[in-house]
């Protein structure tokens, strides 16, 4: 494999996009799962990301935290899962 070449993304960057494409998704699992994978690469000893995608992987993430905060603070439609465990009451 050769060196970078320079404004191509990587195989990585495009990774860390498809993964943060989905922080939109309004339930709590899709989120999990976004929030997992992101930390996981950005986290990896095998994998460096770094610049944009590495913004993009912070970014993601606090997009998620500041939508979960929302949805406690009542702005939001409840979640399924907050559905299935009031209707097991």
């Amino acid at each position: 494999m050769g060196p970078p070449v320079e404004g191509v993304p990587s195989l990585v960057d495009d990774v860390i996009d498809v993964i943060a494409a989905s922080r939109g998704f309004p339930y709590a699992g899709v989120q999990l799962q976004v929030i997992k994978a992101l930390l996981t690469a950005v986290s990896s000893n095998t994998c460096v990301v770094q610049g944009p995608a590495l913004m993009t992987a912070v970014g993601s993430i606090f997009h998620i935290f500041l939508d979960v905060r929302r949805r406690r603070a009542g702005a939001a439609e409840p979640t399924p899962e907050a559905g299935m465990h009031s209707a097991g009451r």
